[in-house]
């Protein structure tokens, strides 16, 4: 199986993030087992959310923003850095 593709994310803007907001900042350090076992809904793969942690720099996050109204999966993560 090749190696997949990975998707490009856009930066988080944090003026986005309403009260009632339900979103994920995980750190790239984080166990992807971990974190495939909680938020796999949103990946097609394993190898596709290994992928996009693989191309997150040392200071960036991935962001899951779980109560965005749009049905893609690329409109629901995003990238965090301080």
């Amino acid at each position: 199986m090749a190696d997949e593709e990975p998707l490009k994310l856009t930066k988080f803007n944090t003026n986005l993030v309403k009260p009632n907001s339900v979103v994920t900042i995980i750190g790239k350090s984080t166990n992807i087992k971990a974190i495939y076992k909680d938020y796999g809904k949103y990946f097609e793969s394993m190898g596709q959310l290994k992928n996009i942690m693989d191309t997150l720099k040392d200071n960036e996050s991935l962001v899951i923003d779980e109560t965005s109204p749009r049905n893609q999966v690329i409109d629901l993560l995003y990238t965090f850095s301080p």
